[in-house]
């Protein structure tokens, strides 16, 4: 990966105040693409259903299926410290990290002599308050918030193209960063 994807994807995040996980930046390969990304984030924001709980949800799975934990011994009140044992909580922070969230506060050392971080931060000590900043952290910022699509479009245009050396309005839906843009 280029210096110039790393620029843009911090730029991109600055603007839209929204983590972009690796997941879904593996797929972009366009501007129409990285548009795309962001209308979807807010149609995701914008919708009836309650993004907690759908960040809850996810959360559970990687708990069931990466930890072997028990379902219905996963509420949104339960405890992360009583649900995971300390060696296994530094791995579980990664794959939120990984696949739901960008970037979370580090995991705290309860003893000097561990290399990692085996406790979670005070206000991040359940299910759902992990579920809750989860959706903070990937929620696009208000001022986008009202689905103004070409508002959107201009700002990742302008972006792309501070960063890409080249006009805005240049780009279009089908420029691909590396073979268009060199990225």
């Amino acid at each position: 990966m280029g210096l110039e994807v790393v620029e843009l994807v911090i730029a991109i995040e600055d603007r839209f105040r929204t983590n972009l996980l690796e997941h879904e930046l593996e797929k972009i390969t366009t501007v129409g693409g990285l548009y795309q990304l962001l209308i979807n984030r807010i149609k995701r924001d914008n919708c009836e259903y309650c993004p907690t709980l759908s960040m809850f949800y996810a959360i559970r799975k990687i708990l069931v299926k990466q930890y072997k934990i028990h379902r219905a011994d996963i509420h949104p009140a339960s405890e992360l410290n009583q649900l995971l044992p300390p060696s296994k909580r530094f791995s579980f922070w990664g794959a939120v990290k990984q696949n739901l969230a960008g970037q979370l506060p580090h995991l705290k050392r309860s003893n000097k002599l561990h290399w990692f971080g085996d406790t979670f931060p005070e206000n991040l000590a359940t299910v759902g308050s992990l579920a809750s900043e989860c959706c903070l952290r990937t929620s696009i910022t208000h001022e986008f918030q009202k689905g103004d699509a070409s508002l959107v479009w201009q700002e990742v245009c302008q972006i792309v193209g501070n960063v890409a050396g080249v006009e805005p309005d240049a780009l279009v839906s089908n420029t691909n960063f590396f073979e268009d843009l060199e990225f």
